[in-house]
């Protein structure tokens, strides 16, 4: 069965615990966290949620991971920590113009 997997500060693996997933781990260094990553590879982990400063630190595995063809397991979503967001480009909408090759936009119902 397919599993969701947290890495991130302290305050974020707690309150994922508490929602109820079982695999949520402390970043406390780089080589912890690629080690982390790289299990989950092998192991059915469908979606990777990791915090936007634990990324960084590993930023050229994720973005290799991002970067596979035809690879689709597991998704990586990057979150904000309790500090807020890093102050990037929505990932998000990043990808979605990657993809689609123009950037989307949508409307507000009123």
């Amino acid at each position: 069965m397919s599993s969701i997997m947290v890495v991130g500060d302290i305050d974020t693996v707690t309150g994922f615990r508490l929602a109820g997933v079982a695999e949520a781990y402390v970043h406390e260094d780089a080589a912890r966290t690629q080690e982390l990553i790289r299990d989950s590879l092998q192991r059915d982990v469908a979606v990777l949620i990791i915090t936007e400063r634990a990324a960084n630190d590993v930023r050229s595995l994720v973005d290799r991971l991002r970067s596979r063809k035809g690879i689709v397991k597991p998704v990586i979503v990057e979150i904000p920590d309790k500090k807020g967001p890093l102050g990037k480009e929505d990932l998000l909408r990043k990808m979605i113009r990657r993809i689609v090759g123009t950037e989307v936009a949508l409307e507000e119902k009123r």
